[in-house]
């Protein structure tokens, strides 16, 4: 049962309108990935002499692209999970803090979904 209530919560879709000088889809899950091994491997040692918790997680990533001519409008929309990385180590009070701040520092998008608290 909490496994759904999870699932539940993590469904929340974040959208970017996507531009020109916007990153691709691919390279904002890499920079994703790149930023929840960090938060992990910079956690790890940290767990493993004081206890606490590291956290993995997915959040659906929604790129829309919106096309209009004249009165016509079409929308593609491609959803992609990204990795996200909570660790109770560099998080102090907000849950993802350390990862949002890394996903910023790469100059990528931050999803305001990525925030459980």
């Amino acid at each position: 049962m909490h496994k759904i209530g999870l699932i539940a919560l993590f469904s929340l879709l974040v959208s970017a309108n996507t531009y020109a000088d916007s990153p691709t889809l691919g390279e904002f899950f890499d920079g994703a990935q790149e930023c929840s091994n960090e938060v992990v491997i910079t956690s790890q040692p940290l767990r493993e002499q004081n206890g606490g918790m590291i956290t993995l997680k997915s959040v659906p990533f929604d790129e829309i692209d919106i096309s209009q001519y004249d009165i016509a409008t079409s929308q593609h929309s491609i959803i992609q999970l990204i990795p996200v990385a909570e660790s109770t180590y560099l998080d102090g009070s907000s849950a993802g803090s350390a990862w949002r701040n890394c996903m910023a520092g790469k100059g990528l998008p931050v999803p305001t979904g990525t925030q459980t608290n």
